[in-house]
């Protein structure tokens, strides 16, 4: 989940930068979304994992509640960045600077993620 949660951090953050100089936009851009995606890859799939570990006799209702705690955020990021973009004088500027927020959460979302207990099966 730390790696996960970093790599989409990163590509986030790339994402709200400039391409470097000589490197194509469409290049960066598929990179930085790469790197999103692939953290993404390795987050949620452990995400679901240690959740359902936590309360097993209540899988389907876990499986429930995060399945719409993520629509839900997805709905409000999307609506909200959106919103932003379609307000802004100069919408690149909105976009990047919705992409350095996400990062900056997900990466506020680190210490806690380091936090959490390992219990392994015993609880």
């Amino acid at each position: 989940m730390i790696a996960g949660h970093g790599l989409m951090a990163t590509g986030l953050a790339l994402l709200a930068l400039p391409p470097p100089p000589g490197l194509p936009a469409a290049g960066w851009l598929s990179f930085a979304a790469a790197l999103s995606g692939v953290g993404l890859g390795m987050a949620a799939p452990a995400g679901n994992n240690a959740s359902m570990h936590l309360a097993k006799q209540e899988i389907a209702a876990v499986a429930g509640l995060r399945g719409m705690f993520r629509q839900t955020g997805g709905i409000v990021a999307v609506s909200l960045t959106t919103a932003a973009v379609s307000l802004s004088s100069r919408p690149g500027l909105a976009q990047a600077v919705a992409f350095a927020v996400s990062a900056a959460l997900l990466a506020a979302t680190l210490p806690l993620i380091v936090a959490m207990p390992d219990h392994r099966g015993r609880w």
